[in-house]
């Protein structure tokens, strides 16, 4: 059994996945320059970024070369980022955060439908999906209740803000959009929101290096998702080390042929 030997990983990416049902995880290490995995291991703990990174550098690879690393905000990860890789600059995940700010919206309604149920009624998904996914019907029932409740339209519109002020960092790259959305969401007074921008001053040194890198997760997901598809198919891996050799051989180069 051998492995393509891989070449300087400048780019990371860390993500988890789910192992089995129940709290059965495995890190996954994705070069994002490559577009594979070049590192898996058991667990979703600092510990388990640790051996991620030493199976990566088995293969030739140094963790020293790395110069970001997109993630989510576990706090595991960024401990471990920081231990092991302290020259690498953080990237949170841009979803991941749109994730949060979706939480905060969430947040504002159920506080409101417990006083309006039946007006606020399968209303969740309208609050949360992308105005431009709405159907014309949705928009207009979405429109009616944020005139009905001023603050929860006003969250809307935030987190609509939100959204284009990192598709317009695409093509600018210019931080002070956010900046001046930071300003608005904390004026608004709307106190899940105020977390919120408390939560992107907390991580605001891996927020901003987002303006640079233009990075996301989004290729660690799809790597999630093949991850599922082949969970599915190889239901008789009781043993977890041979799921992940099955990992490495799919998508990340390895070669199972005996020389």
């Amino acid at each position: 059994m051998a492995t393509q030997e891989l070449r300087a990983v400048k780019d990371l990416s860390v993500d988890e996945t789910s192992r089995k049902k129940g709290h059965n995880y495995l890190t996954i290490l994705c070069d994002r320059q490559a577009k594979k995995v070049v590192g898996v291991s058991l667990g979703k703990d600092q510990k388990a970024v640790g051996e991620a990174l030493i199976d990566m550098e088995a293969r030739g690879a140094d963790r020293t070369t790395v110069r970001s690393v997109t993630l989510d905000m576990s706090r595991s990860y960024i401990a471990a980022c920081e231990s092991y890789m302290p020259q690498a600059e953080m990237v949170f995940d841009r979803f991941h955060l749109v994730k949060k700010l979706n939480e905060a919206i969430d947040t504002i309604r159920r506080a409101e439908q417990k006083q309006f149920k039946e007006a606020l009624k399968h209303s969740r998904y309208l609050w949360l999906r992308n105005a431009s996914k709405l159907s014309q019907k949705q928009q207009q029932r979405l429109d009616l209740l944020k005139e009905a409740f001023p603050n929860l339209g006003q969250a809307y519109r935030l987190k609509e803000l939100f959204r284009e002020v990192f598709d317009a960092a695409q093509f600018t790259k210019r931080l002070k959009p956010l900046n001046e959305w930071i300003k608005m969401a904390w004026d608004s007074g709307i106190k899940p929101i105020q977390e919120f921008v408390n939560m992107l001053h907390d991580h605001w040194y891996g927020i901003k290096t987002y303006f640079k890198r233009l990075a996301n997760n989004a290729f660690a997901e799809g790597v999630n998702l093949k991850i599922q598809e082949i969970k599915r198919i190889a239901r008789g891996y009781r043993n977890p080390h041979n799921f992940i050799l099955m990992i490495y051989f799919k998508l990340g180069g390895l070669d199972l042929k005996i020389h």
